[in-house]
């Protein structure tokens, strides 16, 4: 497993006995904040997750570091985009700079293309898309997403893409004295 992508057969039949997919990214914490929430998209009805949280993994290996909590498991009822409050065992506490990853398992019952990737066509290889996302207060912020994939076009083109998996998180509020 690698950061940013999925595991899957692109060559695989559309529909039929459905399949597994790993999704991951590693994310560094901006400041003093609490990990709350990981967003990703599902590509099937009833598509079930597992979801686990690391802190400092190794390079290239999101899948390792210390793991917080347990796993959390559900599913999504439809397709789609879901955001998934984390159980409160997977509410890391992030100092600056501490990395930190989200790695997600997605089991589709009928669809075989689990893993949705995002890619930008057309601005050439050195542009890197920043998606806008909303803090806890409401403020917009700047969420930068570095893929770690590339999935050629036909005619030899060549894309960067991401596997389409967030975070959210949470700076911690002050209490008046």
């Amino acid at each position: 497993m690698s950061s940013g992508t999925g595991a899957e057969d692109p060559d695989a039949p559309s529909t039929g006995e459905g399949a597994a997919a790993y999704l991951a990214n590693v994310f560094t914490a901006k400041g003093n904040e609490t990990l709350e929430a990981a967003s990703f998209y599902t590509t099937d009805e009833g598509t079930s997750y597992a979801i686990d949280v690391y802190l400092n993994p190794a390079e290239g290996d999101p899948a390792s570091g210390t793991k917080v909590g347990g796993t959390q498991t559900g599913s999504e009822a439809y397709p789609g985009y879901h955001t998934v409050e984390l159980d409160t065992d997977l509410r890391a506490s992030l100092q600056k700079g501490d990395t930190f990853s989200l790695v997600v398992r997605l089991e589709n019952p009928l669809y075989k293309n689990v893993v949705p990737a995002e890619a930008v066509i057309g601005r050439g290889a050195e542009f890197q898309p920043v998606y806008v996302g909303k803090d806890a207060d409401g403020n917009e912020v700047p969420m930068v997403n570095n893929p770690a994939h590339v999935f050629s076009l036909p005619l030899g083109v060549e894309v960067p893409v991401n596997a389409a998996l967030r975070s959210r998180t949470k700076k911690p509020t002050l209490k008046a004295e």
